[in-house]
């Protein structure tokens, strides 16, 4: 690989079988007895220290649901690395839940994961998430906020950490019995600044008729004379303003600070701007005050963002879909025009 210094765990290999072919000939083999742990890996040689034992990961793998599989828990461990381990662990899991439910089907998955980070102990998350494509597409790999939290240990600017241990079980009921949001609607397209406006959020499920969720929002009254959007959305597809990391815990914390996938969001896009910093955000910021803390606080991250309003509502199942919509609020309410 030419990677230069390493710790990679080394061993002698035993080819089991080769198998010929024009296009890509290849042997197959398996590690036989440890040699210690690659220190050096160059263009000209690889330097093995037999004294050392290299670092590695034990990783767990449950699966719950699948009926009939041969195997249902894998026990393996792997390299630590921070450019390779990301990537074989990936690899590792991927494998495991393809071997033990590799139906192509729909599947509604909820994860429970745990991963060590050194110094900073066990980081416990819990999600759900649905895949039409079955539990070992890469829909539900990249729903799963573990792989997210691995990148920081290992590539984090703070301090030096890795990760010392993965552990996830995943729960999976085969079934599409799921809140898809269909459409959304209002009763005026046109609305006054500070009125409350009720959202009609159409949900459908497979084999049910579809059902209508009102939500209440205000229009901010700095709106008036604008268009504003709207959107409703599943909640693990809401992306949250996150302060600006000051330490590996605070990046630890944003794997926590998100809308749970069986919510409803409904977000109201503000006429105002904020900005993050170091342990916190500001929103709702005036055109004044934006300008002062930019010129104080100058860096990438402090580019104003878009403020949101957001309702959530809690739903007993998957929420997936998401739709959006345009408000036209009035410069003047419509009281006032009628001279009410």
């Amino acid at each position: 690989m030419d990677a230069g210094a390493t710790g990679l765990p080394t061993a002698t290999a035993r080819v089991v079988h080769v198998l010929v072919s024009e296009a890509r000939s290849f042997k197959i083999a398996e590690a036989g007895r440890s040699l210690g742990a690659l220190v050096q890996d160059r263009q000209p040689a690889i330097v093995i220290d037999p004294d050392i034992q290299a670092a590695s990961i034990p990783i767990r793998v449950k699966v719950n649901g699948a009926e009939g599989a041969p195997k249902t828990q894998w026990n393996v461990e792997v390299a630590s690395h921070r450019v390779l381990t990301p990537g074989i662990v990936f690899a590792v899991i991927a494998n495991a839940v393809k071997s033990t439910a590799s139906d192509a089907t729909d599947v509604i998955f909820r994860a429970k994961s745990k991963i060590g980070i050194e110094g900073h102990g066990i980081v416990s998350l819990e999600e759900q998430g649905f895949s039409p494509m079955g539990a070992a597409s890469a829909a539900v790999f990249s729903q799963l906020r573990m792989f997210g939290l691995m990148e920081a240990a290992f590539a984090n600017p703070f301090e030096i950490s890795r990760v010392t241990s993965i552990d996830l079980e995943l729960d999976l009921e085969l079934s599409r019995d799921v809140f898809q949001i269909a459409d959304a609607s209002v009763a005026y397209d046109e609305v006054d600044p500070g009125e409350e406006v009720t959202i009609y959020v159409k949900l459908r499920r497979v084999d049910q008729p579809d059902t209508i969720r009102a939500v209440e929002v205000r229009v901010p009254e700095a709106a008036a004379g604008q268009t504003i959007r709207v959107a409703v959305l599943p909640g693990n597809k809401v992306a949250v303003e996150q302060p600006r990391a000051r330490s590996l815990g605070d990046l630890i914390e944003r794997a926590n600070r998100r809308y749970a996938a069986t919510s409803i969001v409904v977000a109201l896009q503000m006429p105002t701007r904020g900005l993050r910093f170091e342990g916190h955000v500001v929103d709702s910021l005036p055109a004044s005050a934006l300008n002062s803390l930019q010129f104080v606080s100058s860096t990438e991250d402090s580019r104003p963002f878009v403020t949101q309003s957001r309702t959530d509502i809690s739903m007993p199942q998957v929420v997936v879909g998401g739709t959006n919509l345009a408000l036209r609020v009035r410069e003047v309410p419509r009281g006032q025009l009628l001279g009410e």
